[in-house]
């Protein structure tokens, strides 16, 4: 499946495929959609402001002047994106890797010794979280814990730990392309509600 949606809790999803050189600009489309769909906004601007050193061409994306949260990640020509209103979580990170690429999850082992390296699910898992908790790798990987929940805002999934974790994170396997792993996360709220409140089961999304 070359594109589609879906929904994990309140998160929307949304997947295409696209060329190497043209994904940040479908990525770019994707968000806007998904950000219209939340919001009702007719015009959205997606910007990038890099925490490191400020440039506007890369860094994790933002939206400007709308309450909404978004993230994106790419794995080859697959561009994947999730969006969500911050009444329901103040960030949202989102991870997808290739079923072919193991292969570089176990390059990353060095990132997780002396603890043993995850698998693909555990790798996108960690790598939504860290965007969610918006330090990305500036977190040592190998001090995150994901400890298995059955109900969180996204369904069953798993709270996440990490170093000087004072806002809670959770994370979940998610629907996406088939031949694709596809992970989402976020970081709580203060004016969300209760997680029993709004969890539900993943689900295509509906227009």
């Amino acid at each position: 499946m070359s594109a589609g949606r879906a929904r994990l809790g309140p998160v929307l999803i949304a997947w295409r495929a696209a060329s190497v050189a043209k994904r940040f600009d479908a990525g770019r489309a994707l968000l806007g959609e998904l950000v219209r769909e939340l919001t009702g906004a007719v015009d959205v601007e997606i910007f990038r402001d890099c925490p490191r050193c400020g440039a506007d061409d890369h860094g994790p994306p933002q939206v400007r002047g709308l309450p909404v949260a978004v993230s994106v990640s790419y794995a080859g020509e697959m561009v994947a994106v999730a969006a969500v209103r911050v009444v329901n979580a103040a960030a949202v990170g989102i991870d997808i890797e290739a079923h072919g690429s193991a292969h570089r999850v176990d390059e990353l082992g060095p990132l997780f010794a002396p603890h043993p390296v995850p698998d693909l699910r555990g790798w996108t898992l960690v790598e939504a979280a860290l965007k969610a908790d918006r330090r990305g790798l500036n977190v040592d990987p190998s001090t995150v814990r994901l400890d298995r929940a059955a109900t969180t805002i996204l369904g069953e999934g798993f709270a996440v730990s990490r170093p000087d974790d004072a806002d809670p994170v959770t994370a979940a396997a998610a629907p996406g392309p088939e031949g694709f792993v596809l992970s989402v996360a976020v970081r709580a709220s203060c004016a969300a509600g209760s997680p029993a409140a709004s969890a539900g089961a993943a689900r295509p999304a509906t227009r």
